[in-house]
């Protein structure tokens, strides 16, 4: 099942144990589905504040987006990530899928 077209708007995240907002998926079948209507598209997230992430799993990043299509970030403020920020595109999908894109983040405050 896929989730299209949800929008993230005015939210806080502080003093998560793992990811903060996590979008798309990362197996290699989800890198090359069967049915194109399974990819993840239309997503947006913005004016969220989000800090302290991964407190207990220091792989997390404040917004992870996988195999997605058309995934806006916007307006955020991400600090005090174990990990990254943001991570885009990735996943367990060796062969490269040009139906997989992102918008350029834009306006976002990263701090350490």
């Amino acid at each position: 099942m896929s989730f299209d077209l949800t929008n993230v708007n005015a939210c806080k995240f502080d003093d998560i144990s793992g990811g903060g907002l996590l979008i798309g998926r990362i197996g290699e079948k989800d890198a090359h589905p069967d049915d194109e209507r399974e990819i993840v598209h239309d997503d947006e997230i913005s004016n969220c504040y989000l800090t302290h992430i991964g407190a207990e799993y220091n792989g997390a990043a404040g917004i992870f987006a996988g195999y997605a299509r058309d995934v806006g970030i916007t307006h955020n403020e991400i600090a005090h990530t174990s990990y990254s920020g943001v991570s885009l595109g990735w996943g367990w999908g060796f062969k490269v899928n040009p139906a997989v894109a992102f918008m350029p983040p834009r306006r976002m405050i990263l701090t350490h």
